[in-house]
């Protein structure tokens, strides 16, 4: 067999075949049937300026009914979006210029959006937001720790079926009336808090809290602010340990520098015991958290 029919048969067949296997996924791939359409919306009873349209997969009737109550939507994390999203938008203003926002914004009474930044202290880190989008009130300026801190910037509003909102800090969370006025605050540091929540949920309890970034379980009642129940440690440990530093760049101008170095290293998985959001089972209750366990290296999904 001659030098040029045996390249053939070790390369040619080889490419033919793979060229008509794309060409059978690509026929298969235009026969395949359009995705389903999301169902059609329901109105929610209530006054048609906040009562927000829903769908048939609803929201725990502890939160608020609107098309984003939370920073995952719901207590479950579904990140569930009860709308046709467009395909092109257009920018018609641009808000908060010099703030970093993580979380996007929760929707509350009235279609206010809510906002958390993490800018430096000296800055608001919570704005109130009208639906033409203009600033409707913010927290009071962090003067000290003791105000609503720029870590707030890792805790999406949590607003509840009257309206109110919870938002973490650094060692404290608070509760907002939708006109600002502040309905309680808990302090975090009894509990051995160095560094708050990764954004709280609401149980049918009526209970608000979640887990901090070192592993505290805490829930408070949301009429008072007083604990609900007794705290629980879990049993893991801190994240590994940081491989690198944050490039001198980073955010830099716009983030609270103290926080640089923790969030650089919460997005990376290091150093921290717990850098997610805790979910609630719909049905059970059941709190679920992703956190570190020992040794460092390993993770766990404690329940």
């Amino acid at each position: 067999m001659g030098t040029v029919e045996s390249r053939w048969i070790r390369w040619g067949v080889p490419l033919a075949l793979a060229v008509l296997a794309v060409w059978l996924v690509s026929q298969r791939g235009s026969n395949r049937k359009s995705e389903v359409p999301l169902p059609r919306p329901i109105l929610a009873d209530g006054p048609p300026g906040f009562r927000q349209s829903k769908t048939e997969s609803n929201l725990s009737p502890q939160y608020f009914d609107s098309i984003w109550p939370s920073g995952h939507r719901d207590s479950s994390n579904t990140d569930f979006v009860p709308l046709e999203l467009g395909a092109s938008f257009e920018l018609e203003k641009h808000l908060l210029q010099g703030h970093p926002i993580f979380w996007p914004p929760t929707v509350g009474l009235d279609g206010t959006s809510y906002v958390v930044t993490g800018a430096p202290p000296g800055n608001s880190h919570l704005f109130a937001i009208s639906p033409e989008g203009e600033v409707l009130w913010s927290a009071k300026p962090q003067e000290s720790l003791d105000d609503l801190d720029s870590f707030a910037i890792m805790n999406a509003p949590t607003i509840d079926a009257e309206g109110d909102l919870y938002v973490g800090d650094r060692d404290q969370l608070w509760a907002f009336k939708p006109d600002g006025e502040v309905k309680w605050v808990a302090d975090l540091k009894p509990y051995g808090v160095d560094w708050g929540f990764m954004t709280v949920v609401l149980s049918r309890q009526r209970y608000v809290g979640g887990v901090t970034t070192d592993g505290k379980v805490l829930f408070f009642w949301s009429h008072d602010g007083e604990l609900a129940m007794p705290p629980l440690d879990l049993p893991g440990g801190a994240g590994r340990e940081p491989e690198d530093e944050p490039p001198e760049s980073l955010w830099k101008g716009l983030m609270d520098p103290d926080l640089i170095p923790l969030l650089f290293n919460l997005l990376q998985g290091w150093e921290l015991e717990v850098a997610n959001t805790p979910a609630l089972h719909p049905e059970t209750g059941r709190l679920y958290i992703t956190a570190a366990g020992y040794p460092r290296h390993r993770r766990a999904l404690r329940h």
